[in-house]
């Protein structure tokens, strides 16, 4: 399992990921990795965008059938390695 400073410092470096790569990446179940996102928001270190395909037509287009969109993390934080608020 990954740490939330090993996932910090992962989202740091590469500056952005979606929260299914951040699962593949740590082989981490994907709910566990979004909590441990959502308790670095709360830090202030990083924010939540969202990637993909939103047409927002809620299924009634041909679009139901392709990517829906995903949760992704941006890095906000100091690019060094600063104080985190606990």
């Amino acid at each position: 399992m990954v740490s939330l400073s090993e996932l910090k410092d992962y989202i740091r470096q590469g500056g952005a990921a979606t929260e299914s790569a951040l699962s593949a990446q740590f082989e981490t179940p994907q709910p566990m990795i979004a909590a441990m996102c959502e308790r670095l928001a709360q830090k202030g270190l990083i924010a939540a965008y969202r990637v993909g395909h939103d047409c927002g037509c809620s299924g009634s287009c041909e679009c139901a059938s392709k990517d829906k969109p995903a949760r992704a993390w941006r890095w906000c934080g100091p690019l060094s390695g600063g104080s985190v608020r606990k």
